[in-house]
């Protein structure tokens, strides 16, 4: 098992302090946008930050389906980390004002993205939603055979709490004094995430 760590902009305070390394962890994951338009600002500087040569890194897209298109959203997305795709772990962050709209609309909306992403780079995303985001769409995209990363603050967890799915990939465990997450592999079952699956 691995562990690592979820970055953003709002991390910049911790990182300056020097409490928080993030050369150390064995994997990152990095927001990368959100909506059509946002771009984190420090996700190149933490990019360049990395050690490539040992740690292994991700980015993630923040879903707005209350406001966007699927597909504008998947553009956006890799007009800023498509460079990467291969190398790195992408996924889809469903949470907060994605649960305004209908469960169906979200999980139609959430598979055309991931379906965008995949046919321009081979590489098919994970999904970051909790609890709730699995009642609302947990089935939908369980058989499109999307990974999940879950987040759940607990000391461990059962089968019942991420249910429908067998199993997780990654595990956001606690949120203090940032997020820390365990990666459900070792490092070549992290780039089987990372690589274009064969058509």
């Amino acid at each position: 098992m691995l562990k690592g760590i979820d970055i953003s902009h709002h991390n910049s305070r911790q990182i300056a302090a020097g409490t928080l390394n993030i050369t150390r962890p064995d994997f990152v994951i990095m927001k990368a946008t959100e909506g059509r338009t946002y771009r984190d600002p420090l996700m190149n500087q933490y990019l360049s930050t990395l050690d490539l040569n040992r740690q292994l890194f991700g980015f993630y897209h923040y879903a707005r389906p209350e406001k966007n298109d699927p597909d504008a959203e998947a553009k956006h997305f890799l007009s800023c980390v498509g460079e990467y795709a291969g190398r790195a772990l992408l996924a889809l962050d469903v949470e907060g004002k994605s649960f305004t709209v209908g469960d169906q609309k979200l999980a139609a909306w959430v598979l055309e993205w991931c379906r965008y992403v995949e046919d321009e780079t081979g590489v098919l995303p994970l999904v970051y939603t909790g609890t709730e985001g699995l009642k609302r769409i947990g089935y939908a995209i369980l058989r499109e055979d999307i990974g999940l990363w879950y987040p759940r603050y607990r000391t461990e967890l059962t089968k019942e709490m991420y249910a429908p799915y067998p199993f997780w990939a990654i595990w956001q465990f606690t949120s203090t004094p940032w997020d820390m997450d365990k990666f459900n592999g070792n490092r070549d079952q992290w780039m089987k995430y990372c690589t274009p699956r064969k058509r």
